[in-house]
């Protein structure tokens, strides 16, 4: 089933960057788990990577879709779904 989540990966990846295309590869992967309802935490470990490049990226995102600091990521990108 790893092969089938990855290719599921691979197409929310691609979905996300249509409606976000100024996103990186690795902005967009976190975008997807905070989506999903994931905590920074839990998206560091299943991205393997740290919490503080997590944190990192997703400050990216925010800066990037120009959000303020209360307005909440996943209800921007779940507003943002087609």
């Amino acid at each position: 089933s790893s092969d089938l989540d990855r290719a599921h990966a691979g197409l929310q990846r691609k979905e996300m960057s249509q409606r976000f295309p100024m996103l990186t590869p690795a902005e967009l992967d976190v975008c997807r788990l905070v989506e999903q309802g994931l905590t920074i935490k839990d998206i560091s470990i299943a991205l393997g990577k740290s919490v503080s490049n997590v944190s990192t990226v997703r400050g990216n995102v925010r800066k990037k879709l120009g959000l303020a600091q209360d307005d909440n990521l996943r209800s921007v990108l779940l507003e943002n779904r087609h």
